[in-house]
């Protein structure tokens, strides 16, 4: 009797951990699948489609959306709000004018979604009330406003189970589409430098895996139940764990292999193996540390689905070094680049109003750009005939007009290698976006009238082309918001082998931020970081970029006396107060003449008047903020180190979760960034600390960087070189007027 009880418990906890795997329900504002809060839907007819990501390990039983919308006095025998999910009709509802508030709830069956993304679209038929025959389909009072901000979207899904294939890394385990955030859990056999290098380089394959979805990472000495594991460790440990779990497994050579995850579970004090196969053990091991870290890089290369075998074993891995500024979206000035390797493909506008189409790069963030080159378009479209004359291609750059193409052809016509050049100048560092919105108006539009519009369309062709012109690269520091914008400086190598990780402490929330910050520095690239290092103690090479990450405390006092923001025994904390922008309007001579005046008299030269208060000060740093600094190396001139730190551990690995947030990445900049670590996380950032320059490949010049620096050492060296040369001129006139008038002298003797 007793056998049998322990039996239905043994099967009780199994079942309530299958459960726990299958069942889930996620719910999330319907904000963070589309990125406006407000969606007006104007004129007679209209739409909006929110793509709803469905990732392939889903099995999505049901939905439910709930939505808040308003609208306009409309005739509402006549007007209604359609919605929706891949083409099939979910609801539609008759929109009142007498109560112009209204909440749309639709539970959605789980057969309607398929893996992918699903278009969940919004379509309205309004009519203004009027007496007459004929109405005008672009009225003002037509119009419905969906607030997506006060929507929600929530789905009801079953995890299937894990295919035993390594191919599932690149397709299934690590999808984009999952919601909100993909998790993955490390088991290493050490918490050393060497094996936390490991596990940064498959976190940071993970991280490029999921693209724009948020990562969250945690290190452990225990597989975790609920999620995916990774299992790093040489043969003999991986053999020993596994065993442990009733698994067997024979290890040779660089090994790679994926199980269903093996958990255990107390029944009476004692422990139970249970193979979950709805979650995966990815288990990375080799002979040696050379294996291993062939193995790890095998992990984040996997870039399509092969090999479809459960296990590989690496015999050797080729990896190109990277060009510098090289990653997804980066242009490297001086090359030129089709529109669809900047990700956008052949698109044809449609419509009176077509939704504009943006192309998207970044340029570096340290490109000195100069005011008087010029980037090129070469567009090659299409558009159709019967238009009007007034139909136009607008062309913007990061959201400011900059130029128009007539369309003023009523045959039509095509266009290739059409060629607009742009300003450098206004293009900026970090990311651009060229956005192109055409107006394409019918040639009948009045009240009454057949309006065509099927005729109304322009096709923009993938392979159009844009050209940046090479510049030099020199960027004034420190500046945060360049660390967020691709990364700079620390991926300006894009595998990080010029940077240094410094972790202050083994404590696994330490460890965790370590790997959050990874994922983060990824994303930014777009490319792995395989030549990761990582250091436990004081780093000897200071000819990298470093990355300083633990608590306050732990962070060694040569560094925090470096710091902006001194946090010592005895705090030093600069107060700005005020800053002026402008200057006063003198001529180039008087400016010359004061400059040099101040360089004799070793007077300070401010570009802009500053007033800081020092405080020295013995205070505390709150549990409930984390800080941010940037600042020049001490050790090497035009070097940078940034330190990610915070009261305690807790709190560092808190912070390396909040600043995943788009929002906080924004608020960052300068050389100091202070984060409140609770919602809705406010940022406050200055810049108090000395300017210092960056240059190519991380590398100034000591003429360059004194020069960019002091700028009146320019002036100095100008007059200098004028005077040398002026000498050098003066001699040589002297040397052959005394020649010809020896000669002379010689004819009057004779």
């Amino acid at each position: 009797m007793k056998k049998l009880l322990v039996i239905i418990a043994v099967l009780t906890e199994i079942f309530i951990l299958k459960a726990k795997a299958e069942a889930e329900v996620i719910k999330v504002p319907l904000i963070k699948l589309t990125p406006k809060k407000i969606i007006t839907l104007k004129r007679s007819y209209s739409h909006y489609t929110i793509k709803i990501p469905i990732p392939n390990r889903w099995r999505v039983n049901k939905a439910f959306l709930k939505l808040k919308y308003m609208n306009s006095s409309l005739l509402s025998e006549r007007s209604a709000l359609v919605v929706k999910i891949n083409g099939y009709i979910l609801a539609q509802i008759k929109l009142n004018p007498f109560s112009t508030e209204g909440e749309l709830k639709i539970l959605i069956p789980g057969s309607a979604f398929f893996p992918g993304y699903n278009d969940l679209t919004f379509l309205v038929i309004q009519h203004s009330q009027t007496k007459k025959v004929c109405e005008d389909p672009f009225s003002p009072e037509l119009w419905t406003t969906l607030y997506i901000d006060k929507s929600s979207f929530e789905v009801d899904y079953t995890l299937k189970d894990v295919p035993l294939r390594l191919s599932s890394v690149c397709n299934f385990l690590f999808d984009p589409k999952i919601f909100p955030q993909g998790k993955l859990n490390f088991v290493l056999e050490k918490t050393d430098p060497k094996y936390l290098k490991l596990a940064g380089i498959i976190a940071s394959g993970i991280s490029l895996r999921f693209d724009y979805r948020d990562v969250i990472f945690t290190v452990s000495q225990k597989l975790k139940s609920g999620v995916d594991n990774i299992l790093i460790g040489k043969n003999e440990f991986v053999e020993d764990f596994l065993n442990k779990r009733g698994i067997k497994a024979k290890i040779t050579g660089t090994y790679l292999k994926i199980f269903h995850l093996p958990t255990q579970v107390y029944i009476d004090s004692e422990l139970e193996n249970y193979i979950d196969t709805k979650h995966a053990l990815l288990v990375v091991s080799g002979k040696n540390l050379k294996d291993l870290e062939c193995a790890a890089k095998s992990i984040a290369v996997i870039s399509f689905p092969f090999p479809d075998s459960d296990r590989m074993i690496v015999k050797e891995l080729d990896i190109p070094k990277p060009l510098p500024y090289t990653g997804k979206l980066i242009l490297r000035p001086g090359y030129k680049y089709t529109f669809k390797d900047l990700g956008l493909l052949s698109h044809t506008f449609k419509g009176i109003y077509p939704l504009p189409k943006d192309l998207v790069f970044y340029l570096p963030s340290d490109l000195l750009i100069k005011p008087n080159r010029y980037a090129n378009l070469y567009l090659h479209f299409a558009y159709g005939a019967g238009m009007r004359s007034d139909s136009v291609l607008n062309i913007l750059l990061n959201g400011k007009h900059i130029t128009a193409i007539h369309l003023d052809n009523p045959h039509g016509t095509v266009y290739e290698n059409y060629k607009i050049a742009i300003p450098a100048y206004l293009f900026k560092r970090g990311i651009n976006k060229i956005t192109f919105m055409p107006v394409l108006t019918p040639s009948v539009t009045g009240i009454c009238e057949l309006i065509q519009t099927k005729n109304l369309f322009l096709t923009l062709f993938s392979d159009s082309s844009f050209y940046f012109p090479p510049m030099p690269h020199l960027v004034d520091m420190p500046r945060i918001e360049l660390l967020f914008q691709d990364g700079f400086p620390f991926t300006r190598f894009p595998d990080a082998s010029k940077s240094i990780f410094y972790i202050t402490t083994q404590d696994k929330r330490t460890l965790n931020s370590f790997l959050n910050l990874i994922g983060l520095l990824t994303k930014k690239t777009g490319y792995p970081l395989l030549g990761l290092n990582v250091e436990f103690k004081k780093p000897e090479d200071t000819d990298k970029e470093l990355v300083i990450i633990g608590p306050i405390n732990t962070i060694p006092a040569e560094f925090k006396e470096s710091a902006p923001l001194k946090l010592l025994a005895e705090n030093k904390i600069y107060y700005p107060i005020i800053s002026l922008k402008g200057s006063a309007v003198k001529s180039k001579i008087s400016q010359l003449k004061e400059t040099i005046k101040k360089v004799f008299h070793k007077e300070k030269l401010n570009k802009s008047p500053k007033i800081a208060v020092l405080s020295k000060q013995i205070s505390s740093f709150g549990d409930k903020k984390g800080l941010i600094m940037e600042f020049e190396s001490p050790s090497k001139k035009g070097g940078t180190i940034i330190i990610f730190t915070a009261r305690s551990s807790a709190a560092l690995e808190k912070m390396s979760k909040v600043i995943l947030n788009p929002a906080v990445q924004a608020g960052c900049s300068g050389d100091i960034s202070l984060i409140e670590l609770t919602s809705p996380y406010k940022v406050s950032s200055v810049r108090v600390g000395k300017v210092y320059y960056v240059g190519e490949l991380g590398k100034v010049s000591m003429p360059t960087y004194y020069l960019r620096k002091h700028f009146y050492l320019f002036f100095i060296s100008l007059f200098v070189i004028i005077a040398l040369l002026s000498l050098i001129i003066l001699l040589i006139l002297r040397k052959y007027r005394k020649k010809r008038t020896k000669n002379v002298e010689e004819y009057i003797e004779d």
